[in-house]
């Protein structure tokens, strides 16, 4: 009898366990839904806010900035997307890492270098939920000016020359992220010398609101100066308490003042979102690559140059690529205007710069590539432009200097190849007169070049080489984008610093693994192949 009591009672708490169960589990799964449900909200919101702040229309972030958003859910942690430009960032490409900058669910090699400011900055700051690192030109140009930006209140520049050894290189440790987190204080925005900003937030509405004003503060100011005049810069007292009766209204009131420029911008780039993403989880510049990669890469690189984003190549200026199968051959195209370039448009030409099996037009300047490629066998690709900013400091006394930290390799400046000293004061001898049209021409280039990465052409642009085609797109954009911010670092008045004395950093895929990846030139790509077909 009491073992059948026993075993009664047993089977009624079995039962009640099972019921418990069974009625608990649909909580349970209740609140996981309920929070994967706002992480995707979160991370929708975060989509937007990177393809906002890549924009046209706010010029925030190149293809090199990022921003973070802390998870409401636990605080300890954060969401970022993976080592890809902001201009195409898809919610498959944000991850959640912790505040050590981890990524929760397992090591990975597509993450940023920099991700250290997001996570050091959350752990000093508890009041921040919202994190950008952008490179805005206007503001690199304040960062190595003496002259303040005039935003509401002074600040902070961070110069990681004092706790890197004077390199001046990345954000790329914690112990770095740190002292960055540090020299930020209890400020929404700190200047990084030649480098760029970082500037936080409580929302990201707010933020992107405070990345936009900043922006255009600094280039109200840049104009307002070029205007040789004296600049008056508005400053306020103490704010007065606010008179009793209703609150809100008016232009500057509450309501949704504050959000209506974020549902207007998110509206802009809406259309956007839904293409998809084709960037790969890692790409590299093979060796190894086939030339029919090579020229389809050639076609693309005279396409991406000349885009309106880049605004490297006008209608005139050419890109080459050395053969991978037979290295004292190159590719390039006939004479087209760069914009044009199609696959049935590449010419195979020897180092001589005669075309293989070919009778069809050339650029005049195709010297330049073949005299390149004799005598550097390090070079894999090069474009010649007539790159505005590039043809003002040929003509310039003042040289082309690194204030920009993805440019170090300038130097003290680059050579100045001036074409009078082998024409004997004249034009050359075939074609325009600043056209390195001969093979003697593009020698004496090349000596003056030496072992460069690029050459200034006295009153007639630049040649810039690379190692692979991404390698030589990527660096052309960076030095026009330091060409722009060097002028406008100038055009305020005061000191420059310049980083004559460092190495420019790699582009490597992140501190935790190897290869090359070019996160622009594969924006780049993605962007031109959707506008205009390629064959």
């Amino acid at each position: 009898m009491k073992t059948r009591l026993f075993l009664i009672s047993s089977s009624a708490v079995f039962l009640f366990g099972i019921f418990f169960l069974l009625e608990s589990f649909p909580t349970q799964a209740a609140m996981a839904q309920a929070g994967g449900q706002a992480d995707k909200a979160v991370i929708d919101e975060l989509v937007l806010a990177n393809r906002i702040l890549a924009s046209q229309e706010l010029r925030i972030i190149d293809t090199h900035g990022h921003i973070s958003f802390r998870n409401p859910r636990n605080p300890n942690r954060y969401f970022i997307a993976r080592y890809v430009s902001a201009g195409v960032v898809s919610a498959g490409d944000i991850y959640e890492a912790d505040l050590d900058s981890r990524p929760v669910a397992g090591d990975r090699s597509d993450i940023f270098s920099e991700r250290f400011i997001h996570g050091e900055i959350y752990k000093a700051r508890p009041d921040v939920n919202t994190v950008i690192h952008a490179h805005t030109p206007e503001l690199v140009a304040f960062s190595v000016s003496s002259v303040p930006l005039h935003s509401e209140s002074p600040l902070p520049i961070f110069d990681i020359r004092k706790f890197d050894g004077g390199v001046g290189g990345l954000v790329s440790s914690p112990a770095l992220g740190a002292r960055l987190a540090e020299s930020l204080g209890r400020a929404n925005a700190a200047l990084m010398l030649a480098h760029g900003v970082v500037i936080v937030g409580t929302s990201l509405p707010g933020v992107v609101n405070t990345a936009n004003a900043l922006r255009e503060t600094a280039e109200v100011q840049l104009q307002a100066t070029a205007l040789g005049g004296k600049v008056t810069f508005i400053q306020f007292g103490p704010r007065q308490a606010p008179a009793a009766g209703p609150r809100g209204g008016g232009n500057g009131g509450g309501g949704n003042a504050a959000n209506r420029p974020w549902e207007y911008w998110k509206r802009l780039v809406a259309g956007e979102i839904a293409r998809p993403n084709t960037v790969p989880v890692s790409t590299s510049a093979s060796a190894t690559a086939t030339d029919q990669a090579i020229i389809s890469d050639v076609v693309l690189a005279n396409r991406i140059l000349s885009s309106r984003e880049l605004r490297v190549i006008s209608a005139y200026g050419h890109v080459s690529a050395r053969s991978r199968q037979n290295p004292n051959r190159y590719f390039i195209s006939t004479d087209v205007s760069p914009g044009m370039v199609t696959a049935v448009d590449i010419i195979e030409n020897d180092l001589d710069s005669k075309a293989v099996n070919d009778s069809r037009t050339q650029y005049q300047e195709r010297f330049i590539h073949g005299e390149i490629y004799k005598a550097r066998p390090d070079v894999m690709a090069i474009v010649h432009a007539h790159t505005p900013e590039f043809v003002a400091f040929g003509q310039s006394s003042v040289p082309l200097r690194s204030v920009f930290n993805r440019v170090g390799f300038l130097g003290a400046g680059l050579p100045n190849y001036d074409i009078r000293k082998y024409t004997g004061g004249g034009p050359a001898p075939v074609g325009c007169a600043h056209c390195i049209s001969t093979a003697e021409l593009g020698k004496a280039m090349v000596k003056e070049l030496g072992s460069q990465q690029a050459v200034l052409l006295y009153g007639h642009g630049i040649v810039v080489t690379g190692t692979s085609i991404p390698d030589m797109a990527s660096r052309s954009n960076d030095l026009r984008k330091n060409a722009e911010i060097q002028q406008m670092a100038i055009s305020l008045g005061g000191a420059v610093t310049y980083l004559d004395a460092i190495q420019g950093p790699g582009v490597s895929v992140s501190g935790t693994g190897g290869g090359t990846f070019f996160r622009d030139w594969e924006f780049w790509k993605q962007t031109v192949a959707n506008i205009v077909p390629l064959r």
